[in-house]
């Protein structure tokens, strides 16, 4: 699988994890209907499903290479759906998480694979370096820096 269905696989199991656990939440905490966990459960069992469609030998490796888009979604959940812009605090755990996934596509990855052109070159984790940088992208975006989404089209 090259490395932009990759990336729209992960961004589609974000926005079914949310989906339902948002379900799960506006039950318990906004007092909406039992019903809601239906749909909600549903959108669980889809996340899972397309989860394990991910590129990797192992699902550690899946949900690791997955950490990054999940925050980026979870931002863009905040502020589309609940109208809520993220603060400094959204911004520095989402910075240090994706610098922390980023830091360690580097440590594992030789030099020459920093960036692939391919999308193909899987690091220990089983993320590729681009699948990296795509969220950082995504995370730059969320915060007002849609020049990092030509950064990462030059990568592909």
């Amino acid at each position: 699988m090259s490395s932009a269905p990759t990336v729209a696989l992960y961004a589609l199991a974000a926005l079914a994890e949310i989906a339902g656990c948002f379900a799960v939440w506006a039950w318990m905490r906004l007092g909406t209907s039992a019903l809601w966990l239906v749909p909600g459960l549903a959108s669980l069992a889809a996340f899972a499903s397309l989860l394990t469609l991910a590129p990797s030998d192992a699902a550690g490796r899946a949900y690791a290479a997955y950490g990054g888009v999940y925050i980026a979604a979870s931002l863009i959940w905040l502020w589309a759906i609940e109208g809520q812009r993220p603060d400094g605090w959204d911004v520095t755990e989402a910075a240090v998480c994706l610098i922390g996934r980023r830091s360690s596509c580097l440590r594992r990855a030789p030099p020459d694979h920093v960036m692939p052109s391919g999308g193909d070159n899987f690091d220990a984790e089983g993320a590729t370096c681009w699948q990296v940088a795509a969220s950082r992208a995504a995370g730059l975006w969320i915060f007002g820096k849609p020049e990092a989404i030509q950064t990462l089209a030059h990568w592909t």
